[in-house]
């Protein structure tokens, strides 16, 4: 596995701009001034939060296949199942 893998950079990208779009969203919403100021910034933040969730979610598989990993989903009906605690 030649370099370092896109999978977990991409990842801290949706753990860092998710929140901050919930946020900037947020604050959009509650604030006229914040609105008027910042309100094309919370919307980009919000697109590059998707995306980047888009990203990982395609970038995931491909790193478990470059690492010899197998993935494992869990269902409804495995997670109904699943023993807790």
């Amino acid at each position: 596995m030649p370099g370092l893998p896109l999978h977990p950079l991409i990842v801290h990208a949706v753990v860092v701009f998710i929140p901050l779009a919930a946020l900037g969203a947020l604050l959009v919403v509650l604030s006229r001034r914040l609105r008027e100021r910042y309100g094309g910034l919370a919307v980009l933040v919000g697109v590059v939060a998707a995306a980047s969730g888009f990203a990982a979610l395609l970038t995931g598989p491909l790193l478990a296949a470059v690492a010899g990993l197998v993935l494992v989903a869990l269902t409804g009906e495995a997670g109904a199942t699943a023993v807790w605690g």
